[in-house]
């Protein structure tokens, strides 16, 4: 199943943001609309600065090189390796055309690609699934929690949820995740799946804390297996019409 194109693509540029006074160099990163994917951080705790919005720099490389201004709301991403700054953009629709535009033009494909790309939710697809149900334990508590459904690939998928219980997750842990489709699809699909990546941010517009967690699909059936690969054929089927 060849997915490729669904990835997202990125344009470089450097970046600096300001807190207070100070301004804080980041140097050249990929970026797009939503942002600046997690980067290593050492000159402060990201985790000490979650959800703070400051002002950030943008010269973008692009031909022609343009340059804005915009507030950004700081990220911090955890995985087992460490933790990681990101910068969530908080753009008008003149800066976000404009960087879309450029992507459009020459956008490239990050440094590391999955073997499996993600799939973006696309809210046009009739069975593409919109939300996860996960159950996990907290201290002798079974908790469940459901989360709007980022993305997904053969290999795992990206949740989304506000719901302050999930931040008791850290990334290696085990939760049981049931997939629900939209649409005629028949089932619903459920896998032990490993925490692999937690980005801790705030939304924009709400101020609530969000919480996005990478999954890796570890322990499925055969059933389920079969389930999920009739799935993403048929959710890619109609993504390419």
């Amino acid at each position: 199943m060849s997915i490729t194109s669904f990835s997202p693509r990125f344009i470089k540029a450097k970046i600096s943001f300001n807190i207070g006074n100070k301004v804080f160099p980041v140097g050249e990163h990929l970026i797009n609309a939503t942002g600046v994917p997690g980067f290593k951080w050492t000159q402060f705790d990201p985790k000490e600065t979650i959800g703070r919005r400051i002002k950030v720099a943008v010269q973008v490389i692009a031909t022609p090189i343009f340059e804005f201004n915009c507030d950004a709301i700081l990220t911090c991403e955890s995985t087992e390796g460490g933790t990681a700054l990101g910068l969530f953009f908080v753009l008008g629709e003149v800066e976000t055309q404009q960087l879309n535009d450029a992507i459009a033009r020459e956008g490239v494909l990050p440094d590391y690609v999955r073997k499996f790309p993600r799939i973006p939710f696309t809210e046009s697809i009739p069975i593409m699934p919109s939300r996860t149900i996960m159950n996990f334990f907290s201290g002798t508590e079974e908790v469940s929690v459901a989360c709007d459904l980022d993305n997904l690939s053969p290999s795992g998928f990206q949740v989304l949820t506000e719901d302050q219980r999930i931040k008791v997750l850290t990334p290696g842990e085990l939760v049981r995740a049931q997939i629900q489709p939209r649409g005629n699809f028949p089932s619903s699909i459920e896998a032990i799946s490993a925490v692999k990546r937690v980005i801790h941010g705030i939304d924009a517009k709400t101020g609530n804390q969000r919480w996005q967690l990478g999954l890796s699909i570890m322990t499925i059936s055969n059933e389920q297996k079969i389930l999920f690969t009739e799935l993403l054929r048929q959710v890619v089927n109609q993504m390419r019409r």
